[in-house]
């Protein structure tokens, strides 16, 4: 038994070999840009905005490239046993987390880089607080939780967190307390963003955010595609068509994320280099829908 959301594919349709030198080289490429030529103007938005960026880019472009050996790369002529094809959908979902999340922050940067670190602070310093209380009478401990405490406090000083807020660190997110405080799974953004954003985030939670967190956490619908696929009937084209599958939608993604990025750099090179990509990728049924709904608007003009 399987079921999926996500139409069957086969990677030769989309010529795959036409463009994966840009789905290499454009993760360097935007963080190169960034670094180099947007630095400043992600600064004004919020201090800590480049480098969350360049380091998303980074993450997932090694992400990427785990997926590619998984199910494209050949050794001695051959991709790799199509079973493996099952571990795609986490690695999937990492992409996807960060391509909501920067669509997410991307529509008021200034105020949601602040919240994102400041929850990321909040953790850290609850963490902090846990592990002085279980650990904090073992002698062998204290110089790890000083190297700890010291490390939180570094990023305190550059959040400007306040004395009140380190001696009570619910107190770093309270402006966010109609939300609950915390940044907010990628289940809750759209309820919390507006317009075409929020559209957008909706359409991504429901043809592939669902999916790719049942496929990751096994429960029962993520069990039976993944499951059923390499019962011993299925070997052969079964699972070929699962892993062509898996793979085309983790390229679209992927793809998505990197468009993203590269319109919110301004990278016109970059953009052209998507919208190219997108040529092929519209052809699968994510693609098309990913390209209909947001792409083929904001890519537009890069030719």
């Amino acid at each position: 038994m399987s079921n999926s959301s996500r139409a069957p594919g086969d990677v030769e349709e989309v010529r795959y070999k036409n463009f994966a030198a840009d789905l290499r080289e454009l993760p360097v490429a935007i963080v190169n840009r960034i670094e180099r030529e947007r630095w400043g103007e992600f600064s004004a938005l919020h201090d800590g905005l480049p480098t969350l960026l360049t380091h998303m880019v980074r993450v997932c472009g090694a992400t990427w490239n785990a997926i590619e050996v998984l199910v494209l790369t050949k050794q001695h002529g051959e991709r790799l046993p199509s079973e493996l094809s099952v571990a795609v959908a986490p690695l999937e979902r990492r992409v996807l987390d960060a391509l909501m999340a920067v669509v997410f922050i991307l529509e008021s940067p200034r105020d949601r880089t602040d919240w994102y670190y400041r929850s990321g602070w909040r953790e850290a310093a609850e963490l902090h607080e846990l592990l002085v209380q279980d650990l904090g009478g073992k002698p062998e401990w204290v110089r790890h939780l000083a190297e700890h405490r010291a490390w939180v406090d570094s990023h305190s000083d550059d959040l400007c967190i306040t004395a009140e807020e380190r001696a009570k660190p619910g107190l770093a997110t309270v402006r966010w307390s109609s939300q609950r405080g915390w940044w907010p799974n990628p289940g809750r953004m759209s309820g919390i963003a507006t317009g075409p954003t929020a559209t957008y985030l909706r359409l991504l939670h429901t043809w592939l955010y669902g999916q790719l967190s049942a496929d990751s956490h096994l429960s029962y619908m993520g069990l039976v595609r993944q499951g059923g696929v390499l019962q011993t009937q299925h070997d052969g084209p079964t699972r070929h068509q699962f892993r062509d599958t898996m793979c085309l939608s983790a390229m679209a993604t992927f793809l998505a994320f990197l468009s993203e990025v590269a319109t919110a750099a301004s990278l016109p090179l970059e953009k052209k280099r998507a919208r190219t990509v997108w040529q092929e990728m519209k052809v699968t049924f994510i693609g098309d829908k990913l390209w209909t709904n947001r792409y083929s608007t904001l890519l537009e003009g890069a030719e």
